[in-house]
């Protein structure tokens, strides 16, 4: 039966977005999602006024869609926040799903001269490299390249990064992390071989991040470049309440500094 007014403004398919959003909330993520014809004899409707609503859907990432099988509830979206250094982890398990980090590699390298002028280190100078892949529930969403000034952290074991979040090795061992970043933000597509590492299409959406991380007296001491799956992040900018002017959106202190 139709639950959609037609003697009102708001057009007809935006009445069955609103609905259909309400019943995704009651659904299971990756639930298979009724069809354009079913949900047009519901709401007795055109298929094209329904086909408006599950464009919309699919935009906004409340459904996807695969060829030839139908249209499908989205995972929900991993909400990469600014209250506090954004950390994977935390992230990943705010929304209830358990997060795993894989180290591809660990070691001291002379860094390209892009990553040497960032953390001002000299052209002789070693810095970490760890690469690792962060999984959600065994999927794997992010891949996340951290350099560190090794003249500050002079040593790492691969096993404490593999079972520890990595600002825990570092505080354990130096008791010196990250307590402030600044994080920027762009939309970039897939690569073949991010793709793969990623369990993507080559040419799909994915969110890449810089950041500069600093210790509390101001000294740069990382730079990481992070790939996150389009389809299971978002970004949440907290802007400064009056009086913070000078913290930046997306840099704000932290209250938690683990990642």
């Amino acid at each position: 039966m139709s639950v959609i007014q037609r003697s009102t403004r708001e057009p007809l398919y935006l009445q069955i977005k609103r609905v259909l959003i309400s019943r995704i909330a009651h659904m299971k993520e990756n639930e298979l999602f009724p069809s354009e014809h079913d949900l047009a004899a519901e709401f007795e409707v055109s298929r094209g006024t329904v086909k408006q609503a599950i464009v919309e859907l699919v935009n906004e990432g409340y459904v996807y869609r695969i060829q030839g099988k139908g249209t499908f509830v989205s995972p929900p979206r991993i909400i990469r926040g600014s209250d506090g250094l954004p950390s994977f982890t935390d992230d990943i398990r705010r929304k209830g799903y358990v997060p795993v980090s894989t180290v591809r590699f660990i070691g001291l390298e002379l860094p390209p001269a892009s990553i040497q002028d960032k953390l001002n280190v000299p052209n002789s100078q070693p810095v970490w490299r760890i690469e690792r892949v962060v999984t959600a529930d065994g999927v794997p969403v992010a891949l996340v390249t951290s350099y560190l000034r090794s003249d500050i952290y002079p040593s790492l074991d691969q096993h404490e990064v593999i079972n520890n979040s990595l600002y825990q090795t570092l505080a354990e061992h130096y008791g010196r992390v990250p307590s402030y970043a600044k994080d920027t933000y762009q939309a970039q597509v897939a690569s073949t071989t991010l793709a793969h590492v990623l369990s993507l299409h080559a040419g799909d959406a994915v969110l890449y991040s810089e950041r500069l991380a600093f210790l509390d007296t101001g000294l740069l001491v990382e730079h990481v470049q992070s790939y996150m799956r389009g389809d299971r992040f978002i970004v949440q900018v907290q802007f400064p309440q009056e009086g913070d002017a000078d913290e930046s959106a997306v840099g704000i202190r932290p209250r938690d500094v683990r990642r």
